[in-house]
This record gives C-alpha cells, sequence and structure tokens, in this order.
C-alpha cells in the first residue's frame, strides 16, 4: 500500500501540557517519523472552558484511513477522553484528521486561525 500523508489536529483543555506531551509521545511510538507544530494556547470555540493547548502533527502512515482512525481515538481514549468528560466540556485529548492523502477531513478546522498558522509551519519544513 502507498503511504498517505497526514496532518492531524492536536487538542486539550484540561492539563494541557501534560497531556500533550502523553499524545506526542503515542504518536512518536506509533509513528516514529511524526513531526509536530509548536503547541500553542488558544480561546475555547463554541463553549465555556479553559484555555486550549493545540499542535498540528503530520507525517506519513500505510495505514488504510479506517485503521489509521481507530488508532487515533484509543490514544484518545488513553489520554481519558470519555463522553462523560466532553459533556463537562473537559476535553482530556481531540484528535481530528485533517489530512488524509489528497483527502481534506474537518473542512472548518482548516479555516481556524491557529490552523492556518501553524499549517505554515508545516509548509517552511516542508520545503
Amino acid at each position: 500500500m502507498d503511504s498517505k500523508r497526514v496532518i492531524l489536529a492536536l487538542g486539550t483543555n484540561v492539563n494541557q501540557e501534560r497531556n500533550m506531551k502523553q499524545v506526542m509521545r503515542l504518536l512518536a511510538d506509533t509513528w516514529p517519523d511524526m513531526k509536530f507544530t509548536t503547541p500553542k494556547w488558544t480561546q475555547p470555540i463554541g463553549m465555556a472552558s479553559d484555555l486550549f493547548y493545540n499542535c498540528l502533527a503530520y507525517t506519513k502512515v500505510e495505514e488504510t484511513l479506517e485503521d489509521f482512525t481507530e488508532k487515533v481515538k484509543n490514544m484518545e481514549r488513553i489520554c481519558g477522553d470519555t463522553r462523560a468528560e466532553r459533556s463537562l466540556n473537559r476535553i482530556q485529548m481531540d484528535i481530528d484528521i485533517l489530512l488524509y492523502g489528497d483527502n481534506k477531513l474537518h473542512i472548518d478546522d482548516w479555516q481556524r486561525d491557529y490552523v492556518q498558522e501553524l499549517m505554515k509551519e508545516i509548509e517552511v519544513i516542508k520545503h
């Protein structure tokens, strides 16, 4: 199978720095070539909560989209993400797949200022 370029948006509003370090370690342990942008503090969007700590992660993967999605959703759970926590606006870890191969996902997220800003880091590193 051909490898696919992926970009992930990582975000947490609870134990932010600890949760971000944990998910970065999980991602890098699973995909050793995984790279990360500089983490960025952002205001919550659409909820009352603490500040979010966001980062983009990117690499190439061999997994199908379904297998890749299952792996990152499992990493959310390892970081303590549950429906009960989310219902309280406590996002232990949210991992959104923004890009899988040529497929852009979570289209609304691409318009967010912090995503556009962090994408510039990826573009600089790529060239």
